[in-house]
């Protein structure tokens, strides 16, 4: 399926909040999802590929399950996982599934 809009993942414990935020990216033309917490944001990363993740707030303990997760997909994916080029981190955004690898 070819997206027509970025996809964007919005992970928020506070459903108002994140459902808020979702609609106002949806009024700017992005298609997006939203994750209750840092497992189901997991999940929905994994199952969908959003092209930007935006996660509200300071690390919270599932914050720690996710990077052990995304360093596990990265060690699967990447031919150098400590030199990742599918799974990219954008500072103060999170993470980045990158369909093409960057050089």
């Amino acid at each position: 399926m070819t997206r027509t809009a970025p996809l964007l993942l919005v992970v928020d414990d506070d459903a108002a909040l994140a459902q808020g935020l979702a609609s106002e990216l949806e009024a700017q033309g992005y298609e997006t999802v939203v994750a209750a917490d840092g497992l189901q944001g997991f999940d929905v990363f994994s199952a969908r590929q959003p092209d930007l993740v935006i996660w509200k707030g300071a690390p919270a303990p599932t914050a720690d399950s996710v990077r052990v997760q995304v360093g596990a997909l990265r060690r699967k994916l990447e031919p150098e996982p400590s030199r990742p080029r599918y799974i990219v981190t954008e500072p103060r955004i999170g993470y980045r599934f990158a369909a093409e690898p960057l050089a």
